[in-house]
This record gives structure tokens, C-alpha cells and sequence, in this order.
């Protein structure tokens, strides 16, 4: 990874707001925000000690995002040797999708026969960029697909994925 310094962030740029994902067992997720610019991101944290085996799917992850940048999957800001409490612990942030999750999405009354082929032919495709790009996601599920401001699918959460 040492050849990406261009993804380099300096999290004291940045403010945490809130914890958005406290469920999950393996990273910390939480919403912050640029203080000069008032922009908003994700920045996951892996919850490990940087030694740690389980770090090896947040390191793979976070090498997918660099590789593979395309509209369907979610935007790489960069990363951080450290967390938003400045321990030592790779962060990666990324684009904050407001509309959240295809989970949520699914239950909400906004839901039409449009909006379902829209976010079916949006993931199919992105499916099959990945695989073009040789990129197994492995873990395709609606929490893992967001939606931006006009309720396309964005695929995120790469960290069981697999390169070939």
C-alpha cells in the first residue's frame, strides 16, 4: 500500500459526528465531516490491532477500492494509518450516501416497479463490472448495497472479496 499515498488522509481534517454502524462486531463505522468544507463521509475503522489476521480483509478491501473505481461501486476518499481516535488502526473513508441502504429502502413507501428495476439493473451491472475487472464481491446482500441521491445502487463492503 505504500505506493497510494495519493489516498493518504489526514483525519484531523475531519470531525466525527456520529456512529452509524454499531452492530457490527469487526469495524467501527461512523459518519464525520471535513471541518473546512462541511462535506460528509464514512470512515470505517477495523476494531483489530493493525497485527491482527482479521486485518487482512480490511486491508483487501480497502486495495479493491483503489483498483476498482467505477460509478457503481462506492467512491474511495482515502485512508488513514490511524482512527478517528487516533489509534493506530487503518480507516478508510468514503462517499456518504444519505439514502442509505437498499435494507431500508425496501421498507420504505417510496418503493415503486420503477425504482426496483432501476436498483436491479444498477447491481446487475455493477456485478458485472466487478467481474470484468476480475473482482468476486462474495458478500451481496441489500445492507451492502447503498443508494446515492437518485437511488442508484452503489456496492460496497468488499472485505470477503476476492481478486483473480
Amino acid at each position: 500500500m505504500d505506493d497510494n499515498y495519493q489516498y493518504l488522509i489526514d483525519l484531523k481534517k475531519y470531525r466525527k459526528i456520529e456512529e452509524i454502524d454499531s452492530q457490527s462486531h469487526l469495524n467501527k463505522v461512523y459518519l464525520i465531516e471535513n471541518k473546512e468544507t462541511r462535506e460528509k463521509y464514512v470512515a470505517k475503522s477495523s476494531r483489530d490491532d493493525l497485527d491482527s489476521d482479521s486485518l487482512k480483509s480490511f486491508i483487501r478491501e480497502l486495495k479493491i477500492l483503489i483498483y476498482i473505481q467505477i460509478p457503481v461501486v462506492i467512491k474511495l476518499e482515502g485512508f488513514s494509518y490511524q482512527d478517528m481516535d487516533n489509534h493506530n488502526k487503518i480507516t478508510i473513508i468514503t462517499k456518504y450516501l444519505e439514502n442509505g441502504t437498499l435494507t431500508n429502502f425496501l421498507k420504505s413507501p417510496n418503493l415503486n416497479d420503477t425504482n426496483r428495476q432501476i436498483i436491479l439493473c444498477g447491481i446487475s451491472f455493477g456485478m458485472m463490472l466487478l467481474h470484468d475487472h476480475f473482482i468476486i464481491q462474495r458478500d451481496l446482500k441489500s445492507d451492502n448495497v447503498l443508494l446515492d441521491e437518485n437511488y442508484y445502487p452503489i456496492i460496497t463492503d468488499f472485505g470477503t472479496s476476492k481478486v483473480f
